[in-house]
């Protein structure tokens, strides 16, 4: 009878100590999940900073040769005038004389 007092025991020991060892791995891995989502979210939040900011410098860059169209385009713009006023004054000289 003693003896299977102590063979209960011990499975009463190894089933506690089973179940101390399942609770500290549990927490052990839900730290280290929460460890690699925050990692993840530091990298996610690096990655989103860095493409605003390539995006923003691609708007920028957009607006800039806009700019530079639109600069062109009204030099153009007064170049032809002046061509054509020069052609409407050299006609009408043309219909004076």
């Amino acid at each position: 009878m003693k003896a299977m007092g102590k063979m209960n025991d011990d499975i009463d020991d190894l089933i506690r100590n089973m179940k101390h060892q399942f609770d500290y791995m549990r927490t052990d891995y839900a730290s280290q999940l929460n460890s690699i989502e925050k990692e993840f979210e530091r990298e996610r939040y690096d990655i989103l900073k860095r493409n605003a900011a390539e995006i923003t410098a691609l708007f920028k860059q957009h607006e800039d040769v806009e700019k530079q169209y639109m600069k062109l385009r009204a030099e153009d713009e007064e170049n032809y005038a002046k061509q054509l006023e020069e052609v409407r004054s050299g006609d009408a000289n043309q219909q004076a004389e």
